[in-house]
């Protein structure tokens, strides 16, 4: 009686695992029509993202901002890093050189890059955006001469994804002139050249 009984108990636990099993079968059956139908599908999107980001490769757009303070550092700024760029083979686009309506456009489209939606970084038609802003401030004069201190950060931005991928701090960079405009403009202009090597390598680097 006690080997019918461990029998009947081992017929039981094969039978729970036989159907188990074909219950698995039945479920790979049903599904696989859906995945072989999704593959396609799968490698266009993929090839499609390649694609996109080749379009892109190589490519650099400068968004400064233009302080109120002196009017035109924004180009000073975006044309030296565009020559620093340009000589290590990146195609480089300054908000500047943009048409109102798509400087418009892609405006937004960094708005919404940098709140998180990464789709709207497929609109910016470059692999790396550099935001920033340049302001000064006055200072007491010293020795007849006016002063300034020029602060600010820019920052590198991969249009994949939005996150910042570059960072460049500019803080303290003192200017002097006979006038307090003449005094922000120095400022700014050795904030510039305060640029340094590295960030120009590391956005090159990242373009491509």
């Amino acid at each position: 009686m006690r080997c019918k009984g461990k029998w009947a108990l081992r017929v039981r636990s094969f039978s729970r695992l036989y159907y188990k099993f074909s219950s698995l079968l039945l479920t790979l059956a049903l599904l696989a029509p859906i995945l072989l139908a999704a593959t396609p599908a799968i490698a266009l999107q993929t090839k499609n993202a390649e694609r996109g980001r080749n379009r892109k490769s190589g490519r650099v757009l400068l968004f400064i901002d233009e302080p109120t303070s002196v009017v035109g550092v924004s180009e000073v700024i975006s044309r030296r890093l565009a020559q620093h760029l340009s000589a290590m083979g990146v195609s480089v686009t300054s908000f500047s050189d943009l048409e109102p309506a798509n400087a418009g456009r892609l405006r937004r489209a960094i708005q919404k890059l940098q709140q998180g939606d990464k789709k709207a970084g497929d609109s910016i038609p470059a692999a790396i955006i550099v935001v920033g802003k340049v302001s000064t401030s006055n200072l007491d004069p010293f020795n007849d001469l006016y002063m300034a201190d020029a602060n600010g950060s820019l920052k590198a931005i991969d249009t994949r994804d939005g996150k910042t991928v570059a960072v460049e701090n500019l803080a303290d960079i003192r200017g002097f002139g006979n006038s307090r405009e003449q005094a922000a403009t120095d400022a700014l202009k050795k904030a510039c050249e305060a640029v340094s090597e590295k960030f120009v390598k590391q956005i090159s680097s990242l373009a491509r």
